[in-house]
């Protein structure tokens, strides 16, 4: 399998798979999360539905992986699965675990069959000091 042309990236808290090929994706989101920064270093669960019309049809084999601001590996899957047309298909990877060390941009990378790594989407970390709950409080 040669890879995939990406067409939408939707980061979301999870991914159910009906019946007929339909998918029900849970709490999507923007590509960016705001983290408590006291509560850092987190490790933070992300689930990702990927778009796209695959190269070819057929099985395909596919490494992922996340790595930090610092440029360091902090998450890493395996994905498996068969196209069974070369035309629009979705790809859900569920719940990978990925440490937030620090804010910044985490990107997320595959590459199929041996090819290179490829950039799929970045998420964006950044950090609040204060507890929603105080910011609340303060502006009441």
């Amino acid at each position: 399998m040669n890879g995939i042309k990406i067409h939408t990236v939707l980061f979301c808290e999870g991914i159910r798979a009906e019946i007929g090929g339909k998918y029900t994706l849970l709490g999507a989101s923007a590509p960016d999360v705001t983290i408590l920064g006291s509560a850092i270093p987190v490790t933070i669960f992300v689930s990702l539905f990927i778009v796209g019309t695959p190269e070819q049809s057929g099985p395909f084999h596919a490494e992922l992986r996340v790595k930090n601001p610092d440029n360091s590996q902090v998450a890493t899957a395996v994905l498996e699965g068969d196209f069974t047309q070369a035309n629009i298909s979705a790809i859900g990877v569920g719940q990978l675990p990925i440490l937030i060390s620090k804010e910044g941009n985490y990107i997320f990378e595959w590459k199929f069959g041996g090819k290179k790594w490829t950039k799929i989407e970045t998420l964006i970390v950044r950090t609040r000091q204060e507890p929603l709950a105080s910011i609340l409080k303060a502006s009441v």
